[in-house]
This record gives C-alpha cells, sequence and structure tokens, in this order.
C-alpha cells in the first residue's frame, strides 16, 4: 500500500546548482536530499559518495528507485519521471520508501506554508 512522507529537500534551482549538485560533498545526513525538477536522469561523474536516487512522477509519486548508486556512475535514469531525489546512501530503505509512494517535499521556501497548511490560521489576539 503506498504511503506519504515528508522529506526536507534543498532544490537544484540554478544552472550552477543543477550542474554541480552534490560533487565535492564526502557526506549527506540523513535528513538531506537534493531535488532536481524537471530531470529525468542523473550521474554520479565525481562524486565522493554513494546515494540513493529517487524518481518522481508529477505528482511527486515514486516511480522508481535506485539504491546505494556509487560514484562515477553512467546516466542513471527513467524516462517519465518529471523530477529526481538524491538522498543519503541508504535512505531509500530507512525511510521505507516504495514505489507508489506519494512524497510530500518541503523546501526552505514551503516550510513556513505547509506549517501554515497543518496548523491553520492563527488565532486573532
Amino acid at each position: 500500500m503506498a504511503s506519504s512522507a515528508t522529506l526536507d529537500v534543498t532544490p537544484a534551482e540554478s544552472l550552477w546548482q543543477r550542474t554541480i549538485g552534490l560533487i565535492g560533498r564526502t557526506r549527506l545526513d540523513d535528513d538531506e536530499a537534493m531535488l532536481f525538477e524537471r530531470c529525468a536522469s542523473i550521474h554520479t561523474f565525481f562524486m565522493r559518495m554513494p546515494i540513493d536516487v529517487v524518481f518522481l512522477d508529477a505528482d511527486q509519486r515514486v516511480i522508481r528507485t535506485v539504491p546505494n548508486v556509487a560514484p562515477w556512475r553512467p546516466i542513471v535514469g527513467c524516462k517519465s519521471a518529471h523530477a529526481v531525489l538524491e538522498l543519503a546512501a541508504g535512505a531509500i530503505q530507512r525511510r521505507s520508501i516504495r514505489l507508489g509512494d506519494v512524497l510530500r517535499l518541503r523546501t526552505p521556501a514551503t516550510s513556513d506554508v505547509l506549517e501554515y497548511l497543518e496548523k491553520g490560521k492563527p488565532e486573532k489576539t
């Protein structure tokens, strides 16, 4: 049965962010993830650590998972993907991410909006 999970993500928005991604990083914390929107494939050239890769459709539904992708691997892709998440190696298993799950992605810009929607409008004093 598909589930829903909320993940805090850092979007790779600029050309520079999309080009560099996680290159140069030596580790990724369990609660970190990088989001590449309008993307259907990645590579791990020049990376210094393995990563887990999750491919999402336009509704943020998981359509492919690739755990523990080693550095210096050629393109890993999913033709129908709308976005790609790069997570710490082992995160797919630790977070029990499965095909069909709908992920709720929270970026620094959307955190306050999601908190507002979850808690409701503050009362006037």
